[in-house]
């Protein structure tokens, strides 16, 4: 853990994203969001009611907005060039339609914003020793499985430049790998 610290995705997005509003594509009850710093208002999309009515709670104080919908929906019913950033923690591999949630986040971003995607590194070295003890299997909810090769092909076809995928954020023995793109 201290040569390869745990990363927080709103770390990295306030490193890559401009201050603005920022949107969690999954944000469960919106603890990551509220950690975000001044400047950055969070918006968020979940498909739990449940989990959607807590967001709106804990982010009240910071002015946020929640939407309770599949991420899909949630993204149709944006604006474009709304946001500076997004993030897509542990979100991805749930999606059923990655490809064109990918490229409603490109539309809903302006020109320079991020989207910061975490998701199971399936091309792992554990994957292959653990076989179908893996933990990033997770079935009926792990519907997508990504290399980082998959990956970066992905996020270029929906029209994102890569700005951040090196050796430390998808270590071959990590279960997991971080990608951070840019719309241009």
């Amino acid at each position: 853990m201290h040569i390869f610290p745990r990363k927080n995705i709103e770390v990295i997005t306030q490193k890559y994203a401009k201050p603005g509003r920022i949107l969690d594509l999954g944000c469960g009850d919106g603890s990551q969001l509220s950690r975000l710093a001044d400047g950055y208002a969070p918006y968020g999309i979940e498909v739990s009611k449940n989990l959607a009515l807590q967001a709106e709670k804990i982010l009240a104080a910071k002015k946020g907005k929640v939407a309770n919908a599949d991420a899909l929906t949630g993204l149709r019913n944006l604006p474009d060039t709304h946001f500076t950033g997004i993030m897509m923690r542990s979100f991805l591999e749930h999606d059923i339609d990655p490809k064109n949630t990918l490229l409603e986040a490109h539309r809903v971003l302006v020109a320079g914003g991020i989207v910061v995607i975490k998701v199971p590194n399936y091309g792992c070295i554990n994957r292959t020793y653990r076989g179908k003890r893996w933990c990033g299997f997770r079935f009926p909810d792990h519907v997508n499985y990504f290399t980082p090769k998959t990956l970066r092909n992905l996020v270029t076809e929906c029209g994102f430049d890569i700005v951040r995928d090196n050796f430390l954020d998808r270590l071959p023995i990590s279960d997991n790998m971080w990608l951070v793109a840019c719309k241009t």
